[in-house]
């Protein structure tokens, strides 16, 4: 397991980055990962079952999509982590999260399914980070545009799931 990992520095990510990263406390990506895996897991365990297709306002996701969301985007950072930290240098194309939405069917999956995909998920995306090299972590490539670093991605993963987390207690769970 590699010992570096600290917060990445700005010029390691995009801008619109930092209100996630800037919710990883931790120095180890690793452990944040682990530490946010549990994190998840619980507030997951807590949603009623009446509120799981509940949106907080018209226009909005239901909580099922919002997780779904949560999903679909640390999949694709951490493929992104995987292709850079492998010192893979083609620049990786963006997505756009509502464009998404549609093909989730959301309204087929269980609480269950929700949460078993979420742990397994997790599982692979600590794999991915787990026996990375100082050079493999600051290895820069380019995803949508914009230069991300292997451990800014990592620290994006992590906060990207607070993030959310807090919406849904805030605006779901209320």
């Amino acid at each position: 397991m590699s010992s570096m990992s600290n917060q990445p520095l700005p010029g390691e990510y995009p801008h619109y980055s930092q209100r996630y990263i800037e919710l990883v406390p931790e120095e180890q990506i690793v452990g944040a990962l682990v530490h946010n895996k549990h994190e998840i897991e619980e507030l997951l365990l807590q949603i009623p079952d009446d509120k799981w297709d509940f949106r907080y306002a018209p226009e909005k996701w239901t909580l099922k999509e919002v997780v779904i969301h949560i999903l679909d985007t640390e999949r694709i950072m951490a493929y992104r982590a995987l292709r850079m930290s492998r010192h893979d240098s083609t620049p990786l194309a963006g997505f756009e999260q509502d464009d998404y939405t549609p093909f989730v069917h959301a309204e087929k999956r269980s609480p269950m399914s929700l949460r078993e995909e979420w742990n397994a998920l997790r599982d692979s995306s600590i794999h991915v980070f787990m026996y990375l090299e100082p050079a493999d972590l600051a290895f820069t490539g380019t995803a949508a545009g914009y230069p991300f670093s292997v451990r800014a991605l990592g620290y994006f993963i992590a906060g990207h799931a607070r993030y959310h987390a807090r919406i849904i207690r805030e605006r779901y769970l209320i």
